[in-house]
């Protein structure tokens, strides 16, 4: 394990749906951060959690890692990162820091979902899920979004 040349993991495991890589290790699902940070420093203490310096959820250096309160985490998104993790104004569409799309890709899957294009089809291309492309069709997600 190479904790500082920040090669750990790299083509193991996947990305999850919050973009964090994952690994199994013993049968269990673990986050690769808290792997790391874990192997370096020993348990994350109660009531902490690990922060991304640069807001790069696949960054795993060790360089790159903070044990912070998870109040330290939220306040980090949002003075550093823009991402309001606590809701808000910004926390909804491509403001919200998870956002995989634009309001003009939502306007385009509507559209073309409208002309007969699959939302399996749509989802590969979007690199989204075939549920999430059918219910932004349906307006159950996006429903702010006025398709022009």
């Amino acid at each position: 394990v190479d904790l500082e040349g920040g090669h750990v993991y790299r083509r193991l495991g996947w990305d999850n749906a919050q973009g964090y890589r994952s690994v199994s290790i013993d049968g269990q699902t673990r986050l690769v951060h808290r792997v790391v940070w874990e192997a370096a420093h020993g348990p994350i203490p109660p009531g902490m959690t690990i922060n991304h310096l640069n807001g790069n959820r696949l960054d795993n250096r060790l360089v790159n890692l903070e044990c912070v309160s998870q109040a330290d985490n939220n306040k980090h998104a949002r003075e550093v990162l823009g991402h309001d993790p606590g809701g808000g104004k910004r926390s909804r569409g491509e403001g919200h820091w998870a956002s995989k799309l634009t309001e003009g890709d939502v306007t385009e899957i509507r559209r073309r979902a409208g002309e007969g294009e699959s939302c399996t089809a749509l989802a590969a291309e979007f690199g989204i899920t075939k549920s999430t492309a059918a219910r932004i069709v349906r307006r159950e997600m996006w429903a702010h979004v006025v398709d022009a």
